[in-house]
């Protein structure tokens, strides 16, 4: 089942790019939506399956620019302003906690790593979880043992 709306902050993007694999987003998600924040902070040209949409209230990204960097504040409001009870991929530890905090629904790029390689589309994910860690995605030993445990068991 595919999701209805996801919204990305630039980690996710940024880190799969990195490992050669930003195109799962499309393969599970069909398009994703991204803030021109976000699209400022990844920096690379957009393929034409991800969607720029601005924020229609500046106050909702004022909210959260206290606690977040701009482009993770611009998504966690996005996916508020736009309710329908969106898909949030964010990786960073802080914008994860404000998510929660008002009830969005998240996953990280290990999430999306997980996800694709129990629907058969990313057979290398426990290498590119590899991959994730020498590029420098910071994440525990336990975090990572966990992650490639269920990646074998499935």
């Amino acid at each position: 089942m595919r999701e209805s709306i996801v919204i990305a902050d630039a980690s996710v993007l940024i880190a799969l790019t990195n490992v050669s694999h930003l195109e799962i987003l499309p393969q599970l998600y069909g398009s994703v939506v991204i803030t021109p924040e976000v699209e400022s902070e990844y920096g690379l040209p957009l393929p034409e399956w991800m969607v720029v949409q601005r924020l229609e209230k500046e106050d909702t990204l004022s909210r959260f620019l206290q606690k977040l960097d701009l482009g993770e504040a611009s998504a966690v409001a996005l996916a508020l302003e736009i309710g329908s009870n969106p898909l949030l991929a964010i990786d960073e530890r802080r914008g994860r906690a404000v998510a929660k905090e008002i009830n969005l629904r998240i996953t990280g790029t290990l999430g999306i790593i997980v996800k694709a390689h129990q629907e058969g589309i990313l057979s290398e994910a426990i290498q590119a979880v590899r991959d994730l860690e020498r590029g420098g995605f910071r994440m525990s030993t336990s975090l990572k043992n966990q992650v490639i445990a269920l990646l074998k068991s499935t």
